[in-house]
């Protein structure tokens, strides 16, 4: 191996060395700030030069790295990716920190002109490359901060290999990212590029439930980074980026071990942060807990006075991927218990939510609204659903036959249907004269017999099927 010692000694070396393709001189390293050599006279530069001059051969392996940075919107890099690979490769293998340094850096150049690890280079050189990563993570405390920072970069990179994440995986990548996590807790950037490959780890289209579950040793780290770096706005928005992947597809351990350590506490207070990209992936979290069937998860987020902050966040002022999320989470809460409905009730958000649909263009954020609204009709409260249909709630439903289709509207007409049974179940004259007085003011009937020559979903066509044989005798 050639050791960084041997370039120090080569300093004092010949200032004009020929080989067969360049002259290095002075007037070389000119020609390279210049731009006037290329990836190609770099690569024949370091095979002339391999073994034979360190110094010169690590400078030549600067440059390189510096024009593949350079020459992005250039084909060249391309047409030479195979034959400098193998150069690159052997520089990881054989040389010292520097080498292996300046090669990774002019990998990950090359990567990023969307270059792949094509079929002609897959097999041995990639295992080789796992082993050095993996080697290098590992004894971590003895790696170059600047070094270990490629590596991160680099398997991010190569993990769009579905094979390479395979070997990752079983060579037990997710830990060896816990203890860098660990050991080098005050250094951004080591923690940035180790969150983001965690999300690339944990990709939901491949990971299994088990590698999942074993993600729930980040959640403490996450929590102190959290703590320990809440005026570092990047940092913030990778670590709840992560957090959401682990909610997202999670199971009750991941969600479990986050409010355990009052880490929910603190996502939902990030809801009045002034950056907007952490309020999203905050609105993010919190939706993925209200979209789950156990309904304890979404009491836990009312309990921790999440609709404060939705209501706030459903406002016109914040972009619309904001709104769209919180407009979800409402939905959300509004498809659980009887208690969670009525708090949401309760809370104003009937009014909020009439607003939107009346008055906005349609979005994603009026459709949440809409499946928000008639989840509403479940409510077992005579006194609530008189105000409800009061304040609109038929005759949104009525109104919005022509504009819904598929399951919108098949939920608008399980709206209708709610309202009906409960009118019937609870025998209430004067709740039945407001619903029989809607019945008659919006046309009901005949509206639901011509949306009924129109309709083409087969579930809608036996909802509406049913409401006019139960309610209307046709």
């Amino acid at each position: 191996m050639i050791e960084s010692e041997q370039i120090k000694n080569e300093e004092n070396s010949s200032d004009k060395i020929k080989t067969n393709s360049i002259v290095i001189n002075d007037e070389f390293y000119k020609n390279c700030r210049e731009n006037q050599y290329n990836l190609k006279d770099y690569a024949n530069l370091i095979k002339d030069l391999k073994g034979k001059n360190p110094l010169i051969q690590f400078k030549g392996l600067v440059g390189m790295r510096k024009l593949s940075n350079e020459e992005k919107k250039k084909d060249e890099p391309k047409k030479m990716f195979n034959a400098l690979i193998s150069f690159l490769f052997s520089f990881i293998l054989d040389y010292s920190e520097e080498f292996q340094y300046e090669s990774l850096a002019c990998l990950i150049n090359l990567e990023k002109i969307n270059i792949k690890l094509d079929e002609k280079i897959k097999g041995k050189p990639n295992d080789i490359l796992l082993d050095i990563i993996l080697s290098k993570i590992t004894d971590a405390k003895n790696v170059k901060i600047n070094l270990l920072n490629k590596i991160l970069k680099y398997t991010n990179i190569i993990l769009n290999d579905d094979d390479i994440y395979q070997k990752m995986i079983s060579k037990n990548l997710i830990g060896l990212v816990t203890n860098i996590l660990k050991d080098f807790n005050n250094e951004p950037n080591i923690i940035k590029n180790s969150l983001i490959l965690l999300c690339k780890l944990y990709d939901n289209k491949k990971a299994s439930n088990e590698n999942i579950n074993n993600f729930v040793n980040f959640v403490p780290l996450i929590d102190d980074i959290i703590n320990k770096y809440q005026d570092q706005t990047k940092l913030l928005i990778h670590s709840l980026n992560l957090l959401n992947e682990l909610t997202y597809k999670g199971t009750e351990i991941i969600l479990n071990k986050i409010i355990s350590l009052n880490l929910l506490q603190k996502i939902i207070q990030f809801i009045d942060h002034e950056n907007e990209d952490i309020i999203f992936y905050s609105l993010k979290i919190i939706g993925n807990f209200a979209m789950k069937e156990d309904s304890y998860f979404t009491q836990k987020i009312i309990e921790f006075n999440v609709l404060d902050g939705l209501k706030k966040t459903l406002n016109k002022k914040y972009k619309e991927n904001i709104r769209i999320e919180s407009s979800f989470t409402i939905s959300n809460i509004a498809a659980g218990t009887q208690e969670q409905i009525i708090n949401l009730y309760q809370n104003n958000f009937d009014m909020l939510l009439i607003d939107i649909i009346d008055n906005e263009e349609e979005s994603k954020i009026k459709t949440n609204c809409l499946w928000a609204l008639y989840n509403f009709s479940c409510i077992k409260n005579g006194q609530y659903l008189e105000a409800l249909i009061q304040k609109g709630l038929m005759r949104i439903i009525i109104g919005r036959f022509k504009k819904d289709e598929g399951d919108v509207l098949s939920c608008s007409l399980e709206a209708l249907d709610n309202i009906f049974k409960y009118e019937k179940q609870i025998g209430n004259p004067a709740i039945s004269n407001i619903i029989r007085n809607e019945i008659d003011n919006l046309d009901v009937f005949n509206e639901l017999k011509n949306l009924k020559e129109n309709i083409v979903d087969e579930t809608g066509l036996k909802k509406l099927d049913a409401l006019l044989i139960n309610y209307f005798g046709e």
